[in-house]
Formats: C-alpha cells, sequence, structure tokens
C-alpha cells in the first residue's frame, strides 16, 4: 500500500491557506468536527470550504469525551447533524483517546464505538477510528481493530515547521 501524506487540523492550527496545503501535494486532510462540549470546531466550515476548493480530499474525527452510550450517541447525533450531507472523501473518524476513558472497560468502550459507528454508518458515511499509537497497542479493544484504524505516530524529530508554513500570518 503506497503512503499518503495528509493532515489533520483544528481551530488549534489557525487559518489555514488550502492553496498552499495543496501545492505541497497533501492527499487528504481530516478536519476536527467537534470539541468539548460537543461544539462545533470554529474552524470545521471554512477548512471544509478550503479543502473542497482546492480538490483536498476530505474526512473528519470527532474527539469523545463519552464516557457512557449515551453521550456517544449524542455525540456522533451532533456530528450527522453537522455535517448536514455533505460529501466527504474519508471516514468520521471517532477519535477515543481521552484521559476520561483510559479506564473503561474493554466491553462498554466497544459498546460505545459500535453505538457511534452505526449512526454514523446509518447516515451513509464510513467510519474508522483515530487514535495515538501507543492507545492503538494498548487501550483499544482487540474487537476495535476490525475497523479502519488512523493511528497519530510523530516523528521524534518533529518541530511542526510544516505546520506553521501552512498557516495564514495573521
Amino acid at each position: 500500500m503506497a503512503e499518503i501524506k495528509g493532515i489533520d487540523v483544528s481551530r488549534w492550527n489557525g487559518n489555514i491557506d488550502w492553496k498552499t496545503v495543496a501545492s505541497y501535494g497533501m492527499g487528504f486532510a481530516i478536519l476536527r468536527i467537534t470539541e468539548k462540549g460537543n461544539i462545533v470546531d470554529s474552524t470545521f466550515e471554512p477548512n471544509y470550504k478550503g479543502c473542497i476548493e482546492n480538490k483536498i480530499p476530505v474526512g473528519v474525527y470527532k474527539y469523545s469525551y463519552a464516557t457512557t452510550i449515551a453521550q456517544i450517541k449524542n455525540e456522533a447525533n451532533v456530528v450527522i447533524k453537522t455535517l448536514n450531507k455533505r460529501k466527504l472523501d474519508y471516514p468520521v473518524f471517532l477519535d477515543i483517546e481521552d484521559k476520561c476513558q483510559e479506564n473503561l472497560s474493554d466491553s462498554l468502550m466497544m459498546k460505545m464505538i459500535e453505538a457511534f459507528r452505526a449512526i454514523i454508518v446509518k447516515a451513509g458515511y464510513k467510519f474508522g477510528i483515530y487514535c495515538g499509537y501507543s492507545w492503538y497497542q494498548y487501550q483499544l479493544p482487540e474487537g476495535a481493530k476490525k475497523y479502519d484504524v488512523w493511528t497519530a505516530r510523530y516523528p521524534n524529530n518533529d518541530t511542526g515547521e510544516l505546520q506553521e508554513r501552512l498557516r495564514v500570518p495573521a
């Protein structure tokens, strides 16, 4: 399988110059859709528009703070409402790796993942899981590894230089 360069972005990255991102040859962008409190990420709309205008394939991720099935269903429903039938090239990724989820049982975590997935798939989107490499190795239930998984694994010498070059000066 060929490696495809891509980026994930959220409001923490500031305003993105998507034309510059496209010129770097980025094969995809995964956008954070909502943040803590289930509030839409303030940069989601301009980031989605920038990807579409610059022909960058796009997906989204939801960083979850849920610790119950009811909470994760609510998170999934807010994602679907926010997407409002927009086209995605990549999945809706459930980012399930917050400290509040560290001590959840594998059984509960699997039920939460399945509940989120069911809502996403029913709405016509592809589903995947996003987490750090360590979480994938030690926390993610084995049953969840059957789904597409995108793992964050940053190089030891990552200086953030590329990220800074992609920001639009204030």
